[in-house]
């Protein structure tokens, strides 16, 4: 089964602590609270760019109320959307958590950056494996430059 049709949709994971993540997160830096948000971006452009990986990076920005695994919960269920379809597409994720009231993910498909917020990453994931397939066509990839790892 192949396409967008082949994605398998699940429930997204739900509920959270608030109480409980307020009082694990007060008073820490953004250093402290998790990955930073910089780097992770690039590490997961540099990893959609990956001619030998063909894969998409997912950097997610964790709003500051979520469970302490949400982050964590939310990349594996993505990952398991884009390991269900035929060939299978490598998912790399990073997860940042911000000062925010929104968690949002940005979805990294050579080396371009779409970024979603959780009310639309149902119905635009197809629109990603669309994305990823037009990217890595053999025309495709044989027209771009080789990616250069600095």
């Amino acid at each position: 089964m192949g396409g967008a049709a082949a994605l398998a949709f699940v429930a997204l994971p739900g509920g959270n602590d608030v109480q409980a993540q307020d009082r694990q997160t007060a008073g820490l830096s953004a250093g402290e609270r998790g990955l930073n948000a910089v780097q992770g971006r690039r590490d997961m452009r540099l990893f959609s760019e990956d001619v030998e990986k063909q894969g998409i990076g997912v950097f997610i920005n964790l709003q500051a109320d979520a469970p302490a695994d949400g982050g964590d919960t939310l990349g594996e269920w993505v990952q398991r959307q884009f390991s269900g379809v035929q060939p299978p597409i490598p998912v790399e994720y990073r997860v940042n958590r911000s000062r925010g009231t929104a968690t949002d993910l940005t979805f990294y498909v050579r080396g371009v950056g779409t970024p979603l917020n959780m009310a639309e990453l149902r119905a635009r994931l197809p629109e990603i494996y669309n994305d990823y397939k037009g990217a890595w066509l053999p025309e495709t990839t044989a027209l771009a430059p080789e990616v250069s790892r600095q």
